[in-house]
């Protein structure tokens, strides 16, 4: 029975961290969006792998918060707090004090 309960905590934390994941990539989803819907030029930091490779370790960081966080079962405040991974970073590098919410 632990071996199950150890799983099951296993799955939820990979379930947790992907929430955080995806929701840290649909910021530049619905960005390449905006640009396909109003027909404005893609801009050049796209085309750069640098970009891309930042935006990966970003979005790491943003389902690495999500477990941090303890969200377990709660998709959409994964998701919030990988979409707001950008901004939770810069708090941590200025030295700001907060809490995450759950």
């Amino acid at each position: 029975m632990e071996v199950l309960s150890g799983l099951a905590f296993y799955v939820s934390q990979v379930s947790t961290f992907a929430w955080g994941f995806f929701g840290s990539c649909s910021v530049e989803i619905v960005a390449l969006y905006l640009h396909y819907d109003s027909e404005t030029p893609i801009p050049p930091r796209y085309r750069q792998p640098a970009f891309w490779i930042i935006r990966l370790l970003v979005s790491v960081i943003g389902g690495s918060l999500a477990i941090a966080n303890g969200t377990d079962n709660n998709p959409i405040l994964s998701m919030y707090i990988g979409a707001s991974a950008p901004l939770i970073i810069q708090r941590f590098a200025r030295g700001e004090k907060f809490e995450l919410i759950n």
